[in-house]
């Protein structure tokens, strides 16, 4: 399967779904959920949800040398750890060391944990702007 192409960023590259790979889980990765089922028809006006957590290591000294944010399409800094993101727009995970050494990090971006239309987003400040 592979997703629809979108021109608004030429660095952007399109992913392509195995569904023949075994996937393993190793240190902290986690193999990816694939759901089949399909969305609601909320209409043309639908936003899913994106949740950016940093779970953090448990070292305080580390975890004060890393920051994590999200970025709108435009590439601009979203100053809040949820998103509401339109159904074909994209975003990105900004994850910066304040040190040159390498750091551990554990982080979490959740995605399409909510689907809902514009009109039944409570805090509209967490929708990105454009």
């Amino acid at each position: 399967m592979t997703i629809e192409t979108t021109q608004a960023d030429p660095y952007y590259e399109n992913g392509v779904v195995d569904r023949e790979f075994n996937c393993v889980t190793q240190n902290t990765y986690e193999c990816p959920n694939i759901i089949e089922n399909r969305l609601p028809n909320v209409g043309l006006n639908a936003y899913v949800s994106v949740d950016l957590i940093n779970k953090k290591t448990g070292n305080r000294f580390n975890d004060d040398w890393l920051d994590v944010r999200l970025y709108t399409q435009s590439r601009e800094e979203h100053p809040y750890n949820r998103m509401w993101v339109k159904a074909k727009d994209f975003f990105y995970v900004g994850i910066h060391a304040r040190n040159t050494r390498r750091l551990p990090f554990d982080v979490a971006c959740v995605i399409g944990l909510e689907y809902a239309p514009y009109e039944s987003i409570q805090d509209k400040r967490f929708i990105m702007r454009r």
